[in-house]
């Protein structure tokens, strides 16, 4: 027999919105120095996206989730997202190929699987960022999912999301807490719908 894996429940919908982005414009640099330009944009990035309650991140925390956020689609994916009124820096992956053989994107255990597999390790990195790192605001996992049949490229249009509070992230990767307990303190969306996983002991 094999070892048991996350199951999920269907709960009620949710709402996700776009923060507006804040902060002032960075000077252009010329084009003739593409490094000047990368470095302004990414100060531009920067001060857009760790403002309010973001702005307590440390330079050095602020500078290592922003170097995680823009992987892999690039600076101009980076955004911050609201959830719950609460502003939360949006990560996104990509589901492994071993939980895309699991079932279809609806199948809560496959959705668990990619959360284990891929956002937890995100979640980790994310919660060494920067050690004193609290407040009121989170981080968002939006994992891709494969389409079935062709795990190894092919990606929907389907996604799983966990919104995650920077206290739990920041606890996590600690180890002060399991990653059940994180789920437990986190949300978790598939299809605009909070989905509850419960992963194996």
């Amino acid at each position: 027999m094999g070892n048991p894996r996350p199951i999920g429940i269907l709960l009620v919908g949710a709402v996700v919105s776009a923060l507006p982005c804040t902060g002032q414009s960075a000077p252009i640099a010329p084009a003739s120095n593409p490094l000047a330009t990368h470095a302004e944009t990414r100060e531009a990035v920067q001060r857009r996206v760790f403002s309010g309650p973001m702005a307590s991140i440390s330079a050095g925390g602020q500078a290592r989730l922003l170097q995680i956020a823009e992987r892999p689609q690039g600076l101009d994916s980076v955004r911050v997202v609201t959830f719950e009124g609460r502003p939360h820096l949006l990560l996104r992956t990509y589901e492994s190929a071993y939980t895309c053989g699991i079932g279809g994107a609806g199948d809560p255990r496959r959705q668990g699987e990619a959360i284990a597999e891929v956002a937890f390790p995100i979640l980790r990195n994310v919660g060494t960022a920067d050690t004193a790192m609290s407040g009121p605001f989170g981080f968002a996992i939006l994992v891709r999912l494969k389409v079935t049949g062709s795990c190894g490229n092919g990606n929907s249009d389907d996604s799983v999301s966990m919104y995650a509070s920077a206290d739990a992230a920041r606890q996590f990767a600690a180890g002060q807490i399991t990653g059940q307990q994180l789920i437990d303190r986190s949300s978790v969306l598939f299809g605009g719908n909070a989905v509850e996983v419960r992963l194996p002991k």
